[in-house]
């Protein structure tokens, strides 16, 4: 299995690395060899390479949820692949719109 993401995802693992080591009770070492292991699996796409027509879909989707989701729904839209979040307030928000191509494991 193959895993995309636009660049802006490392921005907010820092963004929210301290409510990521409270939660996991990692070291901040441990933190930092896992957080490697996982962006090694996944191919980080710049968001100038996503399609301006998923960009505007994904953005008039997502700009009354929560507009900084934008670049990880355009990203699925232009690949065409299931969006993977945890997010319940954007999928429950993306499916009252009539977005419904979620990733379920």
């Amino acid at each position: 299995m193959s895993f995309y993401a636009p660049n802006f995802l490392i921005s907010e693992i820092y963004k929210h690395k301290d409510k990521l080591l409270n939660s996991s009770k990692l070291t901040e070492s441990e933190f930092y060899i896992y957080f490697n292991g996982i962006i090694e699996r996944i191919k980080f796409i710049t968001i100038d390479l996503i399609g301006i027509h998923s960009r505007q879909k994904a953005y008039d989707l997502c700009k009354d949820i929560d507009i900084k989701d934008t670049p990880f729904v355009a990203l699925a839209i232009d690949l065409g692949i299931p969006l993977w979040t945890g997010d319940k307030k954007l999928k429950d928000g993306l499916k009252n719109k009539g977005f419904n191509d979620f990733y379920s494991h």
